[in-house]
């Protein structure tokens, strides 16, 4: 999931995410906002603002939309939807914005929390404090464990 001013900061990097074809593009907000404080207006600004700059920044336009901080109030999801996005939520929450979680930690976790069908959420923009070094452990520990890693529109068979 990538935020449209994350986008908008990072174009270099939204480009190269966009070229990468097993990388799906997400909408994840404008700002960052908790859509539970957002009137429907501020809520559709937050998620069309963010689908402009992103489709801009990545050259991909993004089918899914996953929340700030899990938090899917039923009027944001009806919105959401409304704008053409499918709102999705995660299961499987890494912990890797948490410096004081090493990366054997994560792996641990996300293995042992991990089951057929899970949305897994993990960090690529800087906040992922030791997600690069956990990353490869995961992969191999899931595909060992017999997973076939796949986009959220693959998951959901669109």
């Amino acid at each position: 999931m990538m935020g449209g001013l994350w986008a908008q900061a990072h174009p270099r990097e939204a480009a190269l995410l966009g070229e990468e074809p097993d990388f799906e593009i997400g909408n994840h907000s404008e700002t960052h906002a908790h859509f539970t404080r957002l009137s429907k207006a501020a809520a559709r600004s937050e998620v069309l603002v963010a689908q402009r700059a992103i489709e801009r920044a990545a050259g991909r336009t993004p089918r899914v939309f996953r929340f700030p901080y899990e938090e899917r109030p039923p009027g944001a999801v009806r919105v959401v939807a409304s704008c053409g996005l499918i709102p999705i939520a995660e299961d499987v929450i890494s912990g890797d914005p948490d410096s004081g979680v090493s990366a054997g930690e994560l792996v641990r976790h996300v293995l042992a929390s991990a089951k057929s069908g899970s949305i897994v959420i993990m960090h690529a923009n800087g906040n992922g404090k030791h997600t690069a070094q956990a990353l490869p452990r995961i992969i191999a520990g899931l595909r060992a464990r017999g997973f076939e890693l796949v986009t959220v529109s693959e998951l959901l068979g669109r």
